[in-house]
């Protein structure tokens, strides 16, 4: 055929036709070198494949007889239920459970293995997963041995198919008996928690920093005044019942723990519908938990009767304080007073040893030379004139004694009673003073003890002393009664210049003589009011009990100086 073909051909077209059959040649070599690496590198990539099954088909086994090792080992039991109820597998941990042997349980009815009370409910349980498609079923119940009847298991089953494409059911068989166990002591301890926050007027709080969201107790709620049903535990609701003034402290707090996310430690109010205001303290502290978001936690108490007790312990030390200043002033002015008792007491002193030597001693030391000159005198008119003149001395002498025993001790006060004496007391001073001392008294109901009564007198003395040195007055009215609870009131009233009290007590310097009376009235539970405006008079009412403390009545009498004229 070939010599056909290159018959009747030229030289040159024989030459052509074989450089074209060479080239061909050589194309078709090099193809099929291409076609044999291209076959070989498909082998090898066969072979790498070719292990790759084996290592995984090895994997594959290990990995199953790891899901069957773990399959049987697991905590919960796992059986596979056929649709008319027989159970077509089992695991090791189900067959324990009913303390057999697993072949003793494959395809054997369920039924078969439950408390003869509880088939009932393993029979709806099964209804359940006929009817119920793809959802879970959940069912409780005993298991049928004897031994096991102490225990409860839940039954969970899901839908399935099997590998023939025929109807399961994968159910997990939990024992319940630990769990509830767990579930009754997380019961008793929630309600001994709650116990003791009712009576530690506590509750509990959350709130989670990343959502935002916040999450309060029971007692929490009451502690709000607010109702789990009524309101959400939000920022909105809590400033609702917070005290106005108390919500940029709570809103300022909200926001820093929010973005610091550090502690809390805050006081705030909260008012009740019922209108009352509680005090409340927020504690807690930051758990940041990995895998979990970083939430404060912490409790929320009722500090109310702790502020109250505060506010009453700062009221108290304000009063200590108050009193402590009084005592003070009060220790600055006995120091005072005992100075001018001291003065006036040398004063005193000088003034009778004045009295006694300008009056008595002359009168005495005239009446020795009327004797003197009586017994150089001979007998005759001038020995009767000279006996006139001394006897006139000596009554001058006797009414000189008489005075100064009144200044010391009117003996009319204990003879007749204070109502006299402050009769007598009147006419002397308003004879000294040139003016009117007018005294109302009932001394018949008038029951007072020697103390009380030497006390009263030396203080109307020195009120009357005191207007007619001072006041520039015409008239002084004492009065002294019994009111109606039986308490001894005197008063003493003149219609002289008066003068503000505040700023007489702020002086002490030109108030003395009031000071030291409302000592030593004060000093047997009595009270002294002054009642006094510039240009209106004066009235001063002093009450006291008619027969204090003995002790108490002495120690204000020995305060006062019994001849001390001086009383401003």
């Amino acid at each position: 055929m070939c010599n056909l073909i290159y018959r009747g051909m030229t030289w040159e077209q024989l030459q052509s036709a074989h450089h074209a059959l060479s080239r061909r040649r050589n194309a078709d070599l090099d193809d099929l070198q291409f076609v044999i690496e291209d076959l070989n590198i498909h082998k090898e990539e066969l072979r790498v494949q070719q292990e790759g099954l084996t290592t995984a088909q090895f994997e594959l086994e290990q990995s199953r007889d790891r899901y069957v090792e773990l399959y049987d080992s697991a905590p919960v039991g796992y059986i596979t239920l056929s649709a008319a109820g027989n159970i077509c597998e089992a695991n090791l941990t189900f067959a324990s459970m009913l303390q057999t042997e697993r072949l003793n349980v494959i395809d054997q009815h369920l039924v078969r293995w439950v408390d003869q009370a509880d088939r009932g409910l393993a029979y709806e349980h099964l209804s359940r997963c006929r009817r119920g498609g793809d959802s879970d079923v959940v069912t409780e119940l005993r298991p049928g041995h004897r031994k096991q009847r102490s225990i409860r298991v839940q039954l969970l089953s899901r839908r399935s198919r099997n590998r023939h494409g025929h109807v399961t059911y994968l159910t997990s068989v939990l024992n319940m008996t630990e769990l509830r166990r767990l579930q009754q002591s997380l019961q008793r301890t929630q309600m001994t928690l709650d116990e003791a926050q009712r009576a530690a007027e506590a509750g509990v709080w959350e709130c989670d920093l990343k959502h935002r969201s916040m999450r309060w107790s029971g007692n929490a709620y009451q502690l709000l005044g607010l109702q789990p049903a009524q309101a959400e535990p939000t920022l909105a609701n809590l400033l609702q019942v917070v005290h106005p003034d108390d919500h940029v402290r709570i809103r300022w707090a909200y926001r820093r723990i929010t973005q610091n996310r550090g502690s809390v430690d805050e006081m705030f109010r909260v008012m009740r519908q019922d209108g009352e205001v509680r005090w409340l303290a927020a504690r807690g502290r930051l758990i940041n938990e990995v895998g979990n978001s970083p939430k404060l936690v912490g409790i929320l108490m009722d500090i109310t009767s702790r502020q109250v007790m505060s506010q009453q312990l700062d009221q108290t030390r304000h009063d200590l304080d108050h009193r402590n200043s009084a005592l003070q002033r009060q220790r600055r002015l006995t120091e005072e007073l005992a100075n001018q008792l001291l003065n006036a007491e040398d004063e005193q002193r000088s003034q009778l040893a004045k009295d006694l030597h300008d009056d008595l001693s002359q009168i005495l030391a005239a009446a020795r030379m009327k004797i003197s000159i009586l017994e150089s005198l001979p007998p005759g008119p001038e020995p009767k004139q000279c006996l006139t003149q001394l006897k006139e001395l000596l009554g001058e002498a006797t009414r000189s004694a008489r005075s100064l025993t009144f200044q010391l001790a009117p003996p009319i006060l204990h003879q007749l009673g204070l109502g006299p004496a402050l009769d007598w007391l009147g006419r002397e001073i308003g004879q000294r003073f040139n003016m009117s001392v007018r005294v109302i008294h009932d001394e018949q109901r008038l029951s007072l003890s020697d103390q009380m009564r030497n006390l009263l007198f030396r203080v109307a003395r020195e009120l009357i002393i005191n207007a007619g040195k001072h006041a520039s007055c015409n008239t002084v009215t004492v009065q002294l009664e019994m009111d109606p609870e039986m308490q001894c009131r005197l008063e003493v009233q003149d219609d002289g210049r008066g003068f503000d009290p505040k700023q007489q007590r702020q002086s002490h310097q030109n108030s003395f003589g009031l000071h030291s009376i409302c000592g030593r009235i004060e000093a047997v539970g009595g009270q002294v009011v002054i009642d006094s405006q510039p240009g209106r008079g004066t009235c001063i009412t002093v009450t006291v009990q008619p027969n204090p403390s003995t002790a108490s009545s002495v120690m204000a009498t020995n305060q006062v100086n019994l001849f001390s004229d001086s009383v401003v």
